[in-house]
């Protein structure tokens, strides 16, 4: 009978083993309650009766007493995060909850006080971004992209004074920019592409980021003039194609520029051999794959140095505009296609083979055939240097 008392004993001392190192208030319990509730009761990445420590994507202290990160992106995690869970990770440092269905956050999230990277893009989060994301004071990057938020881009973000990488794209955030926004003076990249931004740039914007890189606006409708970027020293990739910008394309350009994307806007200008020549070896065109100046209000003749370089490019468009060039060297779909609405008119002694077709790409340049230019935006940025108006 002794036997069988301590048998039982110890048969539940077995079952119950899972539990022993899941003890309450402990980041072991927060994590596994988190995703029991988030719909993974069992999983090979994740065996309960172990350390946390030890789960796949999550990462300790070097005493093993906190989480500080956790990784769990592409899951299948589903719902809203429920309380008393991740929000009680009080050292937790980086969060990557994106590629999921996560629909809401806990009342309890803002307060991850040491967050310093925060992804929940690619999943289903709805409503108004709250403005308790201010609370995140050492964040460093945060993306929100591909989700469904709504309403305005809070005030609050101005409290992030640490932030270096904003992305807030493919959402429903309306409105304008809020003005706080440059109070994250350390920002390098900021993409809030496709959303229902509008209004105008807030004053001030282009000298706000002295470390700014890339800047995305594409696909919104907000208003302003090619002054708003003559004091982005640092960027390298500026794409603000599909808004209200106004003024001369000569007026954007930087030194520093590799990718740019101005198309869909209302840029005027005249194009002349003196004036976009000599900005040209600025942009270092001669890496140029893409180039694209359809839609918007150009003028003037394509200048023969730079048709002498269409043939080096995988993909080229000069559509829309009030363009003038000597199209000798275009087959008659070619010109429809890519010089659209523009006049051909070439001088008596046009010199045919000047823009003869080179039988080989440079070595060293990867071609993007079939991209798209939204593509190609993201594709060019490591290997080459791409260029939209």
């Amino acid at each position: 009978m002794g036997f069988g008392f301590f048998g039982s004993v110890l048969i539940l001392s077995l079952f119950f083993k899972p539990l022993a190192c899941q003890q309450p208030n402990t980041d072991a319990f927060f994590i596994s309650e988190f995703l029991k509730n988030m719909g993974l009761t069992s999983s090979p990445l994740f065996n309960f009766s172990a350390p946390v420590c030890s789960w796949q994507g999550v990462f300790c202290d070097a005493k093993k007493e906190h989480v500080v990160e956790f990784l769990a992106s592409g899951l299948g995690l589903s719902g809203s995060i429920p309380d008393t869970t991740i929000g009680k990770l009080s050292k937790l440092q980086t969060l990557d909850l994106s590629n999921n269905k996560i629909t809401s956050f806990p009342s309890d999230f803002w307060s991850l006080g040491s967050l310093k990277l925060l992804n929940l893009s690619l999943n289903k989060i709805s409503g108004p971004l709250p403005s308790n994301v201010g609370n995140f004071g050492v964040l460093e990057t945060i993306d929100l992209s591909s989700n469904n938020f709504s309403g305005e881009i809070p005030a609050a973000v101005s409290s992030l004074v640490s932030l270096r990488v904003l992305k807030l794209e493919r959402n429903g955030f309306e409105g304008s920019i809020p003005p706080g926004i440059m109070s994250c003076q350390s920002l390098y990249f900021i993409d809030l592409s496709m959303n229902k931004l509008d209004g105008p740039l807030p004053d001030g914007f282009g000298a706000a980021y002295p470390k700014l890189k890339t800047l995305n606006l594409a696909g919104n409708g907000i208003q302003g003039r090619d002054s708003d970027f003559s004091l982005m020293k640092s960027i390298t990739v500026l794409n603000i194609s599909g808004n209200s910008f106004q003024g001369t394309v000569m007026g954007v350009f930087q030194e520093l520029l590799e990718v740019m994307d101005l198309s869909k806007n209302q840029f005027q200008g005249h194009i002349s051999q003196n004036h976009l020549s000599g900005r040209i070896p600025l942009l270092t065109i001669k890496n140029l794959q893409v180039l694209d100046m359809s839609r918007n209000n150009l003028s003037g003749e394509i200048p023969a140095s730079l048709l002498e370089k269409l043939p080096w490019m995988e993909s080229y468009n000069f559509s829309y505009n009030n363009l003038t060039l000597c199209a000798t060297e275009f087959s008659p779909e070619t010109f429809q296609s890519h010089f659209s609405g523009s006049l051909d008119s070439c001088p008596i002694a046009a010199n045919p083979g000047s823009f003869s077709k080179k039988s080989l790409q440079p070595q060293g340049i990867k071609a993007f055939s079939g991209l798209s230019p939204f593509r190609c935006f993201h594709a060019c940025w490591t290997a080459i240097s791409c260029l939209w108006l």
